[in-house]
């Protein structure tokens, strides 16, 4: 008896599989027309359109080398099937060339990401809305394609997807593509795209000069990984690499953003509007510029992005915020390294301008350093006179080293700004006036209103006046548990308030002003007043629980304001104010007195900045624990012992231990975190200090290795 389709299918049952239906591949060779083939290896078709015409749901054709041009090879449609295009060789010899009349595919049918191209070179494509690729209601993969010199009259110079498309992107290069409108290499109006390991190089559009995200609430948003932005320009407004507007969530994470211009603002990357809450992690900015406004970043209209771990350096604005401006918006800096940017106006590192009143941006354990403004050469605040001011919370950081040529050399606040800054170093500044800090108000009613507690200024300079912190005019500023020490003038190394008749208020509790150059503190007078408390000035000073004594810090010279467990200032702050960490009364200073201590800022890695602290008594016996914790999983830590301090720069840092004492190399496990403990030891003397530190290999940082802060153990 004769097989019959229903044995056949009775027997595969019973065989517990199902007839597979065979993959068809269809060949296409330019060196064939004219054709027009039969699709086979021997007799390929001529064009494109031929072979993705006659293949079915998951077939593939393959395209010989060659140079594709004409009918049939543009406007390719792949009409609804699931198939795969691609080169037989890779696309550097398989190259689909427009020639400015049409794109090159256009999807429109429902394809799914079982709609595959690979490994094709697409060039001089054209189009309104998409010059290579146009998308609506499809969601196709591009695999390894390379994108090259494709135009838009609007959007989209290589691809434009609608809201209502999901397209993937591998391995793609986007190289010298333009639109008139936005997205220079792509545009998203909503969909949910992805890009990994792109190249975005040399493309160009009024706005958005790489890729142009858009979308609302309701939409999905598009994810952007390990991809590099170099050399692409915004030529009329924003965004040299990257505009996002409205979408609500976007991942960019691990990418590279090199060499953008803006013509406005934003070099590299632009955000805009409420509803715009991307995550940017791990990316490193450099070089970029903007004419006006952001030379890597702006951030505005209520947008509310996040960069966390990311490198900002080298890049450079024309008016506000070398490396980033927050105007009239929020958002989040957190873990990340801000260092030697510059604006020939304000910010040279950061700009916060006019706050939106709602949520408030907040900079967190940063490190912003030699960065150079004639302004705000650090960080920049400017707020307005009425409604909402710009009042970003600083918490965690250290602002060192940075330059400006009039005021502010670490911090510039004025005109309405309530900024809070706390738990933060700010170190070896410069500037004419107020090298640590400047201070200004505008206007009367004290409009100017920062508070600063438990914030370390030290070892700045200005050329002229205030070492430490110069203010001016209608201010009520409120420092609150602050160690200004050993910063120097021309005139009053310390705070100097200036003659102001509508009136200029600095108060200080529970703080310490000792070892600057000339007065602690001068006040011109008028309508100016500075009103100290519980507070520990060198020469003495009036007020309530005020003394004169050396405060006997751990190591000043080193930066560490520790106190020795002889120092008046322990527990001699305002019985009102809050107790110090370990519930005792306060103490005068920052730092409050610990036999652990912080020395020198880390170096960023692979997890954030690597955190080390200590834990126990340290006498004889009791165990004393140090914790290292955010070290790259699987690396090597090596932990520096030594009873002297160095303070040298290596690898990007400070090596803070004398290095020729002892050295412990140790595994970090896959949680990063490393807990050494042992009894402290018999016979170490009273006062003494003990240096740590940890250096480990880390292949996140440019330099191969990341540091962890410094740690003093100072027994009592």
């Amino acid at each position: 008896m004769k097989n019959s389709p229903l044995i056949v299918g009775l027997v595969l049952a019973a065989l517990g599989t199902s007839p597979v239906v065979a993959q068809t591949t269809w060949h296409v060779a330019a060196g064939a027309c004219p054709g027009p083939g039969t699709g086979t290896v021997g007799d390929p078709f001529c064009t494109i359109q031929a072979g993705i015409d006659a293949a079915t749901n998951g077939d593939e054709v393959v395209i010989a080398d060659g140079t594709y041009v004409g009918a049939g090879n543009r406007a390719l449609d792949f009409g609804g099937r699931l198939i795969s295009v691609r080169s037989a060789s890779g696309r550097a010899g398989c190259i689909l060339d427009a020639q400015g009349a049409e794109r090159h595919f256009v999807f429109q049918t429902g394809e799914t990401s079982a709609a595959v191209v690979s490994e094709l070179t697409l060039r001089n494509g054209a189009g309104v809305d998409g010059g290579a690729i146009q998308l609506t209601g499809a969601s196709p993969t591009f695999d390894g394609c390379r994108f090259e010199s494709n135009v838009a009259t609007s959007d989209g110079g290589a691809v434009w997807a609608d809201a209502t498309s999901e397209p993937s992107f591998s391995g793609c290069d986007f190289v010298g593509n333009q639109a008139a409108g936005v997205g220079g290499a792509c545009t998203t109006d909503g969909g949910e795209a992805s890009f990994s390991t792109c190249l975005f190089d040399t493309n160009s559009a009024a706005a958005g000069g790489a890729l142009h995200v858009e979308g609302s609430v309701s939409d999905p948003a598009p994810q952007i990984s390990d991809c590099s932005f170099t050399d692409n320009t915004a030529t009329a407004s924003w965004g040299g690499a990257l505009s996002l507007l409205g979408t609500q969530s976007s991942l960019i994470e691990r990418c590279a953003f090199t060499g953008n211009d803006a013509n406005l603002y934003g070099g590299a990357v632009q955000t805009l509007l409420s509803l715009c809450r991307p995550v940017f992690s791990d990316c490193t900015f450099t070089g970029n510029t903007a004419a006006e406004l952001g030379g890597a970043v702006r951030a505005t209209s209520g947008s509310d992005p996040v960069y966390e771990r990311c490198a900002f350096t080298w890049n450079e604005a024309g008016l506000v915020g070398g490396a980033l401006i927050i105007q009239a918006g929020s958002g989040v800096i957190r873990d990340c390294v801000i260092e030697n940017n510059t604006s020939p106006g304000r910010g040279g590192g950061i700009g916060f301008v006019n706050g939106t009143g709602g949520e408030i941006p907040r900079l967190e354990n940063s490190l912003i350093v030699g960065n150079t403004a004639p302004l705000g050469a650090g960080i920049d605040i400017q707020g307005q006179t009425s409604g909402a001011d710009a009042d970003p919370l600083i918490t965690g950081c250290t602002i060192r080293d940075n330059v400006a040529s009039s005021e502010g050399g670490g911090i510039r606040i004025r005109g309405g700004a309530a900024p809070v800054i706390e738990h933060t170093v700010i170190r070896g500044n410069t500037a004419a006036f107020g090298g640590g800090v400047a201070i200004q108000g505008v206007g009367g009613n004290n409009n100017t209103t920062p508070s600063f507690d438990n914030v370390v200024i030290d070892h700045n300079n200005a050329t002229d006046t205030g070492g430490a912190i110069w203010s001016d005019g209608a201010l009520h500023g409120l420092l609150a548990r602050c160690t200004i020490a050993d910063n120097t003038a021309t005139e009053t190394g310390g705070v100097f308030l200036t003659f102001v008749s509508d009136g200029g208020t600095l108060e200080f509790d529970d703080s310490i002003l000792w070892g600057n150059s000339g007065d602690q503190i001068r006040f011109g007078g008028g309508g100016s007043e500075v009103l100290v408390r519980w507070s520990d000035v060198q020469g003495g000073f009036g007020g309530p629980g005020n003394i004169d004594a050396n405060p006997r810090f751990i190591n000043a010279a080193a930066g560490i304001y520790g106190l020795l467990s002889d120092s008046p200032c322990i527990d001699s702050g305002a019985r009102f104010s809050d107790p110090d960490p370990d519930g005792s009364d306060t103490d005068m200073g920052a730092v409050p007195y610990d036999e652990w201590t912080r020395a020198a800022f880390g170096t960023l890695g692979l997890s954030g900045f690597p955190d080390l602290s200590g834990d126990g008594p340290l006498t004889v016996g009791n165990p004393a624990t140090i914790t290292l914790v955010d070290a790259a999983p699987g690396s090597i830590a090596t932990l520096v012992i030594a009873p002297s301090y160095l303070g040298a720069p290596f690898k990007g840092g400070v090596f803070v231990p004398d290095a020729q004492f002892l050295l412990i190399a140790l595994p970090v496990p896959g949680n990063g975190t490393i807990v050494v403990s042992a009894p402290w030891p018999a016979g170490v003397p009273s006062k003494f200090t003990t240096y740590l530190q940890y250096w480990i290999s880390d292949p996140a940082n440019a330099t191969g290795f990341a540091s962890s802060n410094g740690l003093t153990a100072t027994t009592p």
